[in-house]
């Protein structure tokens, strides 16, 4: 199927995916999913992708193949993440296929040469890998020394410039704070806000050394925060996870999540008054002055709709929605 939209958000997955989970649509017979993107597309929200996996778990026997060969050079390299995060997580039925083949001319020669996905994980600083739901719950253990955890604490330490004889002040920090304790899921959310950090701090091209001190003495401060973020998530989202496993017919889910900058998360989450999330949610969201936002998700394969599930959760949070915006007025520096 094409898909034509330019921003890939709810109204997409409620469209292409939902009908095929909630059994409104029947699996096409020869067990074969192709979608493909044209070069409109501008965004897809990380949602979409966590329903793929989700209708991967519920049926591991469907090849699913997503063709992004037209898209922009951006997307196109953020699908690269997607690909190697996706397929690394799978430990049942087929991989997700991503079509080869994208034709690009060199900038040097001019050359017809075609480029392919790389075939290592490209960690992203704006999304985490899809987290799998079920009774495992591997991602959530703790004390995990692992390939995979090395390299993402890593690239946590190579963000925040830790190498031999510099920064030691800072690396002191994490490891007091237990960087080598955190759980996986601990360590995609630390990267996100460590992402967050690079991408609000003011950069600047020759710092002043008093800059740099003040710079690092900002980040000495943010660092044991962020701690205990991600602690609070992990705590939060294993408990979701448990429910998902223990009290839903099929026992999975998928946790995704992104950084969203202000602009992009309404338009990607058609944030439109009354229209989807309502009115004391769209109040909120434009009285909120903050950049970036973090969008959390986590989905089971039940039989209600996305969007209602979303109305669902905002009319819950009501109460909590309106404390915020009055809070928000009485002080609008916080």
């Amino acid at each position: 199927m094409e898909v034509k939209e330019t921003i890939v958000g709810i109204a997409e997955i409620n469209k292409y995916l939902v009908p095929y989970l909630s059994g409104i649509k029947s699996i096409p017979q020869n067990e074969n999913l192709l979608f493909k993107f044209d070069n409109k597309l501008q965004a897809i929200d990380e949602l979409f992708y966590a329903y793929l996996l989700l209708f991967r778990l519920k049926f591991p026997n469907v090849e699913i193949e997503l063709n992004l060969n037209e898209v922009s050079d951006e997307i196109f390299r953020k699908s690269e993440s997607h690909k190697n995060y996706i397929n690394d997580c799978f430990r049942i039925g087929k991989k997700i296929k991503f079509t080869e083949g994208r034709l690009r001319a060199s900038k040097e020669t001019g050359e017809i040469r075609q480029e392919k996905y790389r075939s290592d994980i490209v960690i992203s600083s704006s999304f985490i890998p899809h987290i799998l739901v079920d009774k495992n719950h591997s991602e959530f253990e703790r004390n995990g020394n692992n390939e995979k955890s090395e390299k993402w604490r890593s690239k946590i330490k190579e963000e925040l410039k830790i190498a031999v004889d510099k920064n030691e002040d800072i690396n002191r920090i994490l490891i007091s704070n237990g960087i080598g304790e955190l759980s996986m899921v601990e360590l995609y959310f630390f990267n996100l806000f460590v992402g967050v950090y690079e991408k609000e701090r003011e950069k600047k091209k020759n710092p002043t050394r008093i800059e740099k001190e003040n710079e690092k003495a900002l980040l000495k401060k943010i660092l044991p925060d962020i701690f205990t973020k991600v602690r609070e998530i992990h705590f939060g989202l294993k408990e979701l996870a448990k429910n998902i496993v223990e009290h839903t017919d099929d026992g999975f889910g998928v946790i995704s999540a992104r950084i969203w900058d202000k602009n992009r998360l309404k338009e990607i989450k058609s944030i439109n008054g009354d229209e989807d999330f309502g009115g004391s949610f769209n109040d909120w969201f434009n009285a909120n002055d903050k950049k970036f936002y973090l969008d959390i998700n986590i989905i089971d394969a039940g039989t209600i709709g996305i969007k209602t599930k979303y109305l669902e959760t905002i009319e819950k949070q009501k109460d909590n929605i309106n404390k915020l915006i009055t809070e928000k007025k009485q002080n609008p520096d916080n």
